[in-house]
Parts: structure tokens; sequence; C-alpha cells
């Protein structure tokens, strides 16, 4: 449960009551190992499935209780076997052939296998762009967000979707070159505009994006490409024609 490579601390949220496309797509698969389509893959940066300042850095083994990985997982894990109605989901990539037991749990093979990871990668390599800024600090709030959306508009289509964005920072966010981004990467141009400190936009959206119904994300870019807010919406938030969901 230790990278290899620095910086090897997990990162981790807990999120009682997830909220996410990803939660319907896997609701009705039997156990066992099932293998994704090429773009249903769990990504956390572009699936926007959990805020970066939810994120905290956990150690994989610190003497007495409940203040590691392993504690933390065995508190969900006996949870789970207390309920008759308790279903697991795993996400990864298999590997091996391997031989040597898992050093926590005990069975064979072993399956945790961190390593450090990039915040900005590229979307068709997956590698890290080069020169990009690490991610931010958990502490870190974006100075653009994304606030609501309307995701499914009064009438048929071609439809008028928008999305309102709020400068939270305390300085004047030129959005020259800035992009809104869909679940499947389709991105449209944002106004080319200097949004002031508390001013709010509302982008109206163009070209191939579309926000599906069924549940979907939208993605907030700069002119580097790089990723400054993101959020995740359902079927059941989306399902209610002409509301705005926010966020």
């Amino acid at each position: 449960m230790l990278s290899l490579e620095s910086p090897s601390e997990l990162l981790y949220a807990v999120v009682d009551d997830l909220q996410h496309p990803i939660t319907a797509a896997i609701a009705g698969l039997a156990p066992g190992w099932h293998d994704l389509p090429a773009r249903g893959g769990l990504d956390f940066v572009r699936g926007n499935l959990v805020p970066r300042t939810q994120l905290r850095p956990l150690a994989p083994d610190v003497a007495g209780p409940d203040n590691d990985l392993g504690d933390l997982l065995d508190l969900y894990v006996q949870r789970a076997i207390g309920r008759s109605d308790a279903l697991m989901y795993a996400f990864g990539e298999r590997w091996g052939p391997e031989t040597a037991r898992d050093k926590i749990f005990g069975f064979k093979p072993g399956f945790l296998a961190f390593q450090s990871q990039a915040w900005h990668t590229d979307d068709s390599t997956g590698h890290a762009i080069e020169g990009a800024p690490p991610g931010p600090a958990p502490t870190d709030d974006p100075s653009v967000r994304i606030l609501a959306a309307m995701v499914n508009p009064n009438g048929g289509s071609p439809e008028r979707e928008t999305v309102l964005l709020l400068n939270a920072s305390p300085q004047a966010i030129d959005l020259n070159g800035w992009r809104l981004a869909d679940r499947n990467q389709q991105a449209c141009a944002v106004p080319a505009v200097k949004l002031n400190p508390g001013a709010a936009l509302t982008v109206v959206l163009r070209e191939n994006v579309q926000l599906g119904n069924k549940g979907g994300s939208i993605t907030l870019l700069d002119k580097a490409g790089l990723k400054v807010s993101g959020v995740a919406y359902t079927a059941d938030q989306a399902k209610r024609e002409g509301w705005t969901v926010t966020f």
C-alpha cells in the first residue's frame, strides 16, 4: 500500500452518499470481473468524482487505531460484512502473474499497487503533461467555479444548454482561451472576457458539447488546457425539464 515513488501517501475521500453517473452505470452489473469500455474507466479528474478540496493524504501504516489506510479499509469492510445487502466495487487493471500473498489481507495474489499519479494528463495518451504545474493543494479553492447548469431545457432539439460560472477570487480573471468540456471531452470556447471578482457569467454551450439527460460531467479548462473546476450530475438531477442543476 506504499508507492515506490514519492510522494507515496494515498489521497482519499470518504463520501457517504455519492451522487454521480457512475453509480447508475454499475448498478446492474452481476458479480465478477467486467471489462470497461474505452471511455468507461474511473477517472477521478475528468469524471469529477470528488472535488480536489475533499481529498486528504493518508499514511499507509501508523501505530495505533483508526489512523492509516489499513484501518480505514477495515472499517468499511467490516461494516459491509455486517450487512446482507452490501456490494463492493473495485476499479483497476489486472496484472500478473503474481505469486506473493497480499501483505495486509493475506490472499493470493495481492492487489494493491499504488504509484504516484499526475493531476494534469494528456487526453489521448494519458501521460502527464510536460511542464504542467502540480495539482492544487487540498485547501485551494478554484478561482473560477461552475455554479449551475441548464442541462435539460424546455422544448425539443436543438436545446439551449447553459453553464453558469462564478469568479470566486479577489482578482479579475481573463477567460480568453478557456473552454468547457462535457463527459466525452468535447469542448467549446468560453467568451473571451475578463470576469471581475464576484461576477458570474452564463455560457451557452455550442459546437459538439452536449449535457446528456442520463447524467454527465462538466469541466472548465484554462487556456493551457488544465482543469480549473469540474462537476458531475446524475440522471435524477437532469430529468426535470427546465430546471437548473446547482452544484
